[in-house]
């Protein structure tokens, strides 16, 4: 795995915040891989665009959220919040994997227990 420039990394983690999923689906290496831990669910290719466009993952587009990064293992990471009414709660944390420019594998950790350990808040204020 390489490390991103700075300004992918940026539009990578805008194009979560600004539901922005054709700008996302760009950021994809041809073969990506994206899995969500713990549920079966993974993801190669052009089925990953399929998956972030699909009603399924709709639900998650639709709720308010905020998202700050971090790393895991070495690599960059984004910890998502979702919102509960008096600010966001912690929910997932995504570890991306880049090669080159492009993002080349996404481990999507569902449940705010995946983020216990790491330096991010466990609420974060209404905006």
């Amino acid at each position: 795995p390489s490390e991103p420039a700075p300004g992918v990394l940026r539009a990578y983690l805008r194009s979560w915040e600004d539901r922005d999923i054709d700008g996302l689906v760009r950021l994809l290496h041809d073969d990506v891989i994206f899995a969500m831990p713990p549920h079966a669910t993974w993801f190669r290719g052009a089925a990953v665009g399929a998956f972030f466009r699909s009603e399924r993952l709709g639900r998650f587009w639709s709720q308010a959220y905020r998202i700050l990064g971090t790393r895991a293992n070495g690599r960059p990471a984004l910890a998502f919040y979702v919102g509960d009414g008096d600010g966001f709660r912690r929910h997932s944390i995504q570890v991306v994997e880049f090669a080159g420019d492009r993002v080349a594998q996404v481990i999507q950790f569902i449940g705010a227990e995946y983020l216990r350990g790491f330096d991010v808040p466990e609420r974060l204020a209404a905006a």
